[in-house]
């Protein structure tokens, strides 16, 4: 007979066994290996050990609702363990009385608030309770349906001293954070005790919306936290909702979508009733991006027309503005436009106006595209144009309409509209109707005088008219409405300059220079090579010799305008008409300033050049002025091999070139700043643009790997101008190579 093995002990109970299934969350395991070492060794510290179990499984078993175990944990604790703790357990549980004999905190009454909450005990509510409890039931209900402001308004019977106060809390963050208000729910959310069930019942919630929570949480329990959050996420109405985002965010076609849909509707109806228009919405505009003309009646049969597009003009409107059939696309807004005009039913004729006003400038928008879809050669052959052969001519088309007829009918519907006012004032002027512009300008203005867009652009207008007067009106009123804009101030500098100079030039001297002694300020703050410039030529105009030289002497110390100085004395010198011997040497100091100096900074260059451009824009002409361009132009190249000079200051100097649509040269000097400058990305980007505007569209593969450098170091800058460039580069490319860089990766 076979001799049995020796059975091996059982490992002995410490302390520190007890404390490891603790640290593990066993609290089962813990209350049963304390209990043990307890009654094997009844020290103080096992004791307490003991008591820390019996606290953790009970809590446990509170935080799950399972409050029979927790009154069957609490059972054993031992003497002597907080008893402040044991009561508030004690009470979480239901039990009041229990509670009040080991401990009459008043948190123990709001504990027993919770309770009767959590279980729905109408019975055991006691009476002055009753209309809180009601309140918060109610609220609860209402949220449940959908009905949020109803729920809010149900909550205003909680007041401060309630002991349901924590339910309105939890409630309000809950209504704001499902409706993406994650600040507000963090707010409430923040307000909660700790110690209460509605603040571990917001805890899942919270840990998504409010970043400092989450932060004081340890890696367990922010897992713990998220893994609860899940749950709620995957269970009911919300998984199913979920699963109808996930096919709606999906690029699949919408039929499994519609089975989904299909499924969950009728409990959406019954559960959540307000929530159906919102899947209605979102299902609307899956369909304008990648649904089929099937999908109409599917959508109708659930839903019911759109109330807002019940014969699905918009909604086709969309979806042929998605696969580029504008012209039809532009019919089906024009009936969806006409459809507005009878006022539906549920809108006002105001609010039935402001969406026809909106629905008419997007159509002008594709009327736009389409007019110059129709003027582009390159649109009848890309493939050709990409190596820089000579355009087919594309297939006559019957004439685009007209985008400026559609924003004159949204401004009449909508004259305090400024994005309207703005495209018409636009467009105006792209087809040459200054007078048109002026007139839309005005009339949004006397609507809105303190719109600092349009004031701006009438103020350019006027300007380039050669009405000096009315511009410096604008650009006041533009000033009183924002007088510490540096940009503002120096525009009504500029338009201070221009009046005074055109007053000088018709004769009223006097009322030139009480204009300028009225603006000193200003004009020596913001323009003082302008100022010193104008007045040193008023002064000699009017027999001043000294106070002439003293004023020049000032306008060319001003720092980096030596050239610029020159240039205005100059200039102001033959409109003025001083006599021949003032104005023959004001020409030789501006040649000399020009011959000694071999490299102009990039800044004096840039100067010159914008001065020079300065009267032109407001049309001045003097003898000599388009000679002088070519000089200028010669002293800007030059600065371009400067010594001196900011890597932002050589981008403007560039800049300027294209400005002047000196395309040749902006291809030069790029050039060469593209090798001084090897990580600028600006300067690859710019000699790109200046290819295709001397090639006239036509750069080809010329354009392409310039911009892909440009892409590659924009992308690797560390300066924001230089990554708000990048935009603009890809549209380059996109215009440039279409085909995508196939030829490129082809040929290596």
């Amino acid at each position: 007979m076979a001799r049995k093995r020796p059975t091996k002990p059982a490992p002995k109970v410490t302390a520190e066994s007890v404390a490891v299934a603790l640290r593990k969350g066993d609290y089962a395991a813990a209350v049963v290996l304390a209990r043990q070492l307890a009654a094997a060794e009844p020290t103080d510290t096992h004791l307490q050990l003991l008591a820390r179990a019996v606290f953790e499984k009970a809590a446990q078993h509170e935080l799950r609702g399972e409050l029979a175990d927790t009154k069957g944990t609490l059972q054993l604790l031992p003497a002597g363990a907080d008893l402040a703790r044991a009561a508030g357990l004690w009470a979480m549980a239901g039990e009041r009385e229990k509670a009040e004999s080991l401990n009459a905190a008043p948190i123990h009454a709001l504990h027993i608030a919770d309770y009767l909450v959590r279980t729905k005990s109408v019975a055991s509510v006691p009476p002055d309770w009753k209309a809180g409890y009601d309140a918060v039931l109610d609220a609860f209900a209402h949220y449940h349906a959908g009905r949020d402001d109803v729920a809010r308004a149900a909550l205003n019977a909680i007041g401060l001293a309630s002991p349901f106060l924590e339910w309105k809390l939890l409630l309000r963050g809950l209504i704001a954070w499902s409706t993406n208000d994650e600040a507000k729910a963090a707010e409430n959310f923040a307000r909660l005790n700790a110690d209460r069930y509605p603040a571990r019942l917001a805890a899942p919630v919270r840990v998504q919306c409010d970043p400092a929570f989450a932060k004081t949480q340890t890696p367990l329990e922010k897992a713990a936290l998220d893994e609860r959050g899940k749950r709620l996420r995957a269970v009911g109405l919300v998984a199913k909702l979920n699963r109808v985002r996930s096919e709606l965010a999906s690029s699949r076609k919408l039929a499994p979508a519609f089975k989904v849909i299909e499924s969950v509707l009728p409990e959406l109806k019954r559960h959540a009733p307000t929530l159906v228009p919102r899947l209605a919405d979102a299902l609307y505009f899956a369909i304008a991006k990648r649904g089929e003309p099937s999908d109409l009646p599917k959508y109708t049969k659930m839903f019911g027309p759109p109330p807002a597009d019940p014969s699905f003009h918009k909604l086709e409107a969309m979806v042929l503005e998605e696969v580029d059939d504008l012209e039809t696309s532009l019919a089906r807004w024009a009936a969806y436009e006409g459809w507005l005009s009878e006022v539906p039913a549920g809108w006002s004729r105001g609010l039935a106006d402001r969406a026809r006003a909106v629905i008419l400038k997007r159509m002008a928008g594709i009327a736009a595209d389409i007019e110059e879809d129709a003027a582009d050669p390159r649109a009848a052959d890309d493939f050709g144009g990409f190596f820089g052969a000579p355009a087919r001519k594309p297939k006559a088309k019957k004439k685009p309409l007209d985008p400026t007829v559609f924003l004159q009918r949204a401004a009449d519907l909508a004259p305090d509209w400024e994005p309207v006012a703005q495209d018409l004032f636009a467009a105006a002027l792209i087809r040459g109707d200054f007078a048109a512009a002026e007139v839309a300008a005005r009339r949004y203005l006397e609507l809105a005088p303190q719109s600092m867009p349009v004031l701006a652009a009438l103020a350019a207008l006027m300007t380039s008219q050669g009405k000096s007067a009315d511009a410096l009106d604008l650009r006041r009123r533009a000033l009183a409405v924002n007088p510490l804009d540096a940009q503002n101030r120096h525009l009504t500098g500029s338009a201070t300059i221009a009046h005074a100079r055109k007053l000088a030039v018709e004769g009223e001297l006097a009322e030139a220079e009480k204009l300028l002694e009225d603006s000193k300020a200003l004009l020596e703050e913001k323009l003082p090579t302008s100022y010193f410039a104008l007045r040193s030529v008023l002064y000699r105009k009017t027999k001043r010799p000294d106070e002439a030289d003293a004023a020049a002497t000032a306008a060319v110390a001003v720092k980096g305008s030596r050239l610029t100085a020159r240039l205005y004395l100059h200039a102001n010198a033959m409109l003025l008409k001083l006599k021949p011997a003032d104005r023959t040497a004001a020409n030789k100091a501006l040649i000399a300033a020009l011959e000694e100096t071999a490299h102009p900074t990039p800044a004096e260059a840039g100067s010159l050049l914008s001065g020079h451009e300065m009267y032109l824009t407001e049309g001045l002409k003097y003898t000599g002025q388009k000679a002088q361009e070519k000089k200028f132009l010669d002293a800007a190249v030059r600065a371009a091999g400067s010594p001196e000079g900011s890597e932002l200051e050589f981008e403007m100097l560039a800049g300027t070139f294209m400005h002047k649509q000196q395309f040749a040269v902006a291809l030069k000097v790029t050039g060469g700043l593209m090798k001084r400058f090897p990580k600028n990305p600006f300067f690859p980007y710019l000699f790109a643009q200046a290819e295709l505007a001397r090639s006239k569209g036509r750069g080809g593969y010329k354009v392409t790997e310039p911009l892909r450098k440009a892409k590659v170091l924009a992308e690797a800058s560390g300066e924001e101008r230089h990554k708000q460039l990048l935009p603009q580069i890809e549209e380059a490319l996109r215009a440039s190579d279409p085909f995508g860089g196939l030829f490129g990766g082809f040929f290596g």
